[in-house]
């Protein structure tokens, strides 16, 4: 008899533990990372290309400001590139989607840095990623390419970049033109600098 309500016991217990269980990952699933969160990588060649529209009064929609630091450590805000296209650019070391396109970036850099301005914001947290670390990257790889770091990440929660690599098009009026997330080809990074150049 005894050896029976152990039987009920643990049965009862192992269902209960479930039904927790269960409980607990449908809220999780749920739950929406805050922007605090640290970014992901994101895992598609081309996970989302969006235009960005004016909004219902005809406004277009301004490219929020934020300050970063160059590599000799001082401060730049992207407002400093109003007045002529800029290309944003997410990234990280860590993120495998980042780094196949870099090359696509330096190689346009170098083709376009007369008429666009590059900023590619290195989300370094201290951790998984610091300036030092980075700089031994781009001497490893031969990037040319500006690099800002992000190490509070202003520059993030401005644009809500909580999956990477992530590019931001502005135009040289300081406008949103366009958001891309994931990693972009060659052909597609060029489309969107040309139609930046040759908008009115």
């Amino acid at each position: 008899m005894k050896s029976g309500l152990k039987y009920i016991l643990f049965a009862v217990s192992a269902a209960a533990l479930v039904a927790v269980a269960v409980a607990a990952y449908r809220h999780l699933s749920s739950v929406t990372p805050a922007p605090s969160d640290p970014p992901t990588s994101a895992t598609s060649p081309s996970s989302a290309d969006e235009n960005v529209k004016p909004d219902a009064s005809g406004k277009e929609k301004t490219a929020p400001d934020f300050t970063v630091t160059d590599g000799k450590g001082r401060k730049v805000t992207l407002s400093e590139g109003f007045g002529r296209p800029v290309i944003l650019n997410f990234w990280a070391t860590w993120c495998p989607p980042c780094r196949s396109e870099l090359p696509s970036f330096e190689k346009l850099y170098k083709k376009y840095q007369a008429e666009v301005t590059f900023m590619m914001i290195d989300l370094s947290d201290g951790y998984r990623e610091t300036p030092d670390s980075v700089k031994e990257f781009l001497s490893e790889n031969g990037y040319t390419f500006p690099v800002y770091y992000d190490s509070e990440g202003s520059a993030a929660k401005a644009y809500n970049a909580l999956s990477i690599p992530f590019t931001v098009a502005i135009d040289k009026n300081g406008n949103v033109k366009k958001t891309h997330l994931g990693a972009m080809s060659e052909a597609a990074l060029e489309s969107i600098i040309k139609s930046l150049i040759e908008a009115k």
